[in-house]
């Protein structure tokens, strides 16, 4: 099918797009800890990840409350001391607070680590929750401070990735352990994606757990872009399958090779077919966010929401393609058929995203870390300068935050050169 175009614990609540979310009611103060407290609220309310799902600020609030104590204090602070020092760097008013903002993110990071390290080797504290949380924390102040990505694919993979998988499905079906869930999977999918690695999430008992959301007690959770993570996260999975196959073509026997490719291009049919039923089925959440995420004053939750999944299933349609695309010539020698998309259809979807993107940047509260998957399938498929130049101008929206968008851009200025 086609593509178609187009105290300082204190809160209280205030609307912004996307629903209603806790906020500080004191305002910075002189003294560091509640000024930081304070900007990583600011930090929380732009950077949504889970616009279905409470926010991640009310989780933490309640960590804090019970284990005061925690390398989780630390990693809160460092990330509000740095979104402080980055609103500061920009404000003549707050510019003398810039440096020691700085400093004091860096000071706070550092202890955060130590804190974690010290505290893992002790029983019962902190919390695995507590855990998760900081090394996410950490992850994310990482890409707020390190161009190059090092430092967050170093807790990401190493810290949260793999300590979910050792705590198991289990612990995430209810409470905290739930809430952390339904906002870590989309890290570990975009991770998973961005850098063709496979996931813990592919495997029997998470599926479980992610299948939960649509039929389980926390059914009223659910998204439409859940069930378009879950195929995310298989075509990761697929894409990573076919590399092995083709790393490892002279040391299989042609009936071998047959059958593994066979297997492949049945697999790629079959995630292609789950994406077009979930456009569908969807389609009515896809084109009203389009139409009225232009509008001024729209604040409807599932505008948000499908700005996001119509950018997530353009980007996870290109590159089910490129999957086959980019080893074409094997395919058909093989006289395999294989799922790619035309050359129009391509471009339409990297129209979508281009399109749909540029309106959550204005529109929503979605955190512009997200987009970095779809700008950089986007950018890989880009076919003028008008096109290329889009995708800088985001990509740069995105790095005001996120300096990590910088090793992107890089990334994708390579490639155009040799284009």
């Amino acid at each position: 099918m086609p593509a178609v175009c187009q105290q300082p614990f204190e809160v209280s609540t205030t609307e912004v797009p996307g629903g209603r979310t806790p906020r500080l009611l004191q305002c910075p103060s002189s003294e560091p800890t509640y000024r930081y407290l304070h900007y990583f609220d600011l930090f929380v309310r732009k950077n949504t990840f889970n616009t279905w799902y409470p926010s991640y600020d009310t989780d933490i609030r309640k960590l804090l409350g019970t284990e005061p104590e925690s390398p989780l204090v630390q990693a809160v602070l460092a990330v509000g001391a740095l979104e402080s020092s980055k609103s500061s760097a920009t404000s003549p008013i707050d510019v003398s607070y810039h440096r020691s903002d700085s400093r004091y993110a860096l000071m706070s990071y550092s202890g955060s680590m130590a804190a974690l390290r010290d505290a893992i080797n002790l029983p019962g504290v902190p919390s695995r929750i507590q855990v998760l949380w900081t090394t996410l924390l950490l992850g994310l102040f990482e890409l707020m401070h390190d161009s190059t990505g090092s430092g967050w694919v170093k807790h990401m993979v190493h810290g949260t990735s793999r300590a979910m998988e050792a705590a198991g499905p289990v612990l995430f079906r209810s409470g905290l352990g739930r809430g952390f869930f339904l906002q870590a999977r989309m890290f570990e999918v975009c991770r998973a994606v961005v850098f063709n690695e496979s996931t813990f999430l592919t495997t029997p008992g998470w599926v479980a757990l992610s299948s939960e959301s649509w039929t389980g007690n926390g059914s009223w959770e659910w998204s439409p872009l859940d069930g378009l993570l879950d195929a995310i996260s298989m075509c990761s999975k697929l894409c990573v399958q076919s590399g092995n196959l083709l790393d490892n073509l002279d040391q299989l026997g042609a009936v071998k090779v047959s059958e593994l490719a066979n297997d492949l291009a049945l697999e790629g049919h079959r995630l292609r077919h789950t994406l077009e039923m979930w456009r569908v089925m969807n389609s009515e959440i896809l084109d009203t966010a389009m139409n009225l995420g232009a509008c001024v004053g729209s604040s409807r939750i599932v505008d948000h929401t499908g700005l996001l999944a119509n950018a997530f299933f353009a980007a996870i349609s290109i590159y089910l393609s490129g999957v086959y695309d980019y080893s074409i010539t094997l395919w058909r020698n093989w006289d395999i058929l294989v799922p790619t998309l035309s050359k129009e259809d391509v471009q339409c979807h990297v129209h979508t995203i281009l399109s749909s993107v540029s309106l959550a940047m204005e529109r929503t509260n979605i955190s512009h870390l997200l987009y970095l998957f779809p700008l950089r399938v986007a950018g890989a498929r880009c076919v003028d300068d008008w096109q290329r130049n889009q995708v800088r101008t985001l990509l740069r929206r995105v790095g005001t935050n996120f300096v990590v968008a910088r090793a992107f851009e890089t990334e994708l200025n390579m490639l155009w050169g040799h284009k």
